[in-house]
């Protein structure tokens, strides 16, 4: 059995990330870490929908969920790095990407309403 090379993939390794930052009025480093989201888990829910017939409803809730809970973890680094305080910003983008994630799992469950996306916003 001949072993066959499939070469390397730039997808399939990490991406390199640029953190655009400022100053405050003394001096402390303040980054701006909403340039830094990476697209990989976009990549996901995208494979995710080409491979998965129906129940999109929840692949998308996950993915807001997942998102939502990503970005208290960009903080939480943030904090660690920089000495910023914690929960200054994540707390609001937590909770708004985690209540349209459940709309969307809750749609999921109730069949006309997912019916009613799958036909609309999933062609």
């Amino acid at each position: 059995m001949s072993r066959k090379n499939f070469g390397a993939k730039p997808f399939s390794y990490p991406q390199p990330v640029l953190i655009i930052g400022t100053y405050d009025e003394d001096g402390a480093p303040e980054p701006i870490p909403d340039h830094a989201y990476p697209l990989n888990p976009l990549r996901g829910v995208l494979a995710l929908y080409r491979y998965v017939r129906g129940r999109r409803a929840f692949i998308t809730g996950g993915f807001f969920v997942a998102m939502g809970c990503s970005t208290m973890l960009i903080e939480f680094f943030e904090h660690i790095t920089f000495d910023t305080p914690m929960f200054k910003w994540s707390l609001f983008t937590t909770a708004f990407l985690s209540v349209i994630g459940l709309f969307f799992i809750i749609a999921g469950i109730i069949r006309p309403v997912r019916d009613y996306l799958e036909r609309r916003f999933f062609v």
